[in-house]
């Protein structure tokens, strides 16, 4: 066994183990602690994602792209029928309702955040159906608690009162991710709670 030296004993602190066992403590600690050069890694990752996110704009929910067409005007609380209507009026190719924004927009040689914001506008009020829930921010995790009460038009005092009422200690520099872990929660449902 690869276990046992010459002498036919157990050997766990081989020097190989050793030397594996240390760099990946290194690896472990640098991580844990966001320290050089692996917070470049992870902060080169973020970079990336908001380069993207400009380019080809953020979705109003997560993987928006793949729902089919019926599925995402409901979603989003647009009229079906008018909003086909609007993508074939602007000349897009559309197959039908259960078609996805991804494969109409590469069909039309577009990004799916292109294909929403053709049918998006004014369709909002011509819909009898009602958003499903309401759209939560994207990157919401990642954003400060003054951030989201500002996007909800809530003023920051009110945020934090409405948590510390739920038992939750926030200030207004925490992010949402940092109090939900905290706090056995989500950041979505620390997001639903400010709405209440």
């Amino acid at each position: 066994s690869y276990l046992k030296n010459a002498a036919r004993k157990v050997r766990v602190f081989t020097p190989d183990f050793n030397v594996a066992l240390l760099v990946t403590l290194l690896f472990a600690g640098l991580t844990l602690f966001e320290l050089p050069p692996i917070f470049w890694v992870l902060d080169a990752s973020e970079s990336i994602k908001d380069r993207a996110a400009h380019t080809y704009g953020e979705p109003p929910y997560g993987h928006a792209e793949e729902s089919p067409l019926d599925v995402f005007t409901k979603r989003m609380g647009l009229d079906l029928e008018a909003s086909l209507e609007v993508l074939r009026e602007a000349g897009l190719a559309v197959e039908g309702r259960r078609e996805t924004l991804r494969a109409i927009a590469n069909r039309n040689r577009l990004t799916p955040q292109q294909v929403y914001e053709t049918m998006e506008p004014g369709l909002r009020g011509d819909s009898s159906e009602e958003p499903i829930g309401s759209p939560v921010p994207t990157k919401l995790g990642r954003k400060t608690l003054a951030e989201v009460s500002a996007l909800l038009g809530l003023k920051t005092g009110r945020a934090v009162a409405i948590l510390r009422r739920h038992g939750i200690s926030a200030d207004p520099d925490d992010r949402l991710k940092d109090l939900a872990e905290n706090n056995s929660k989500t950041p979505v449902e620390l997001y639903e709670l400010l709405q209440d």
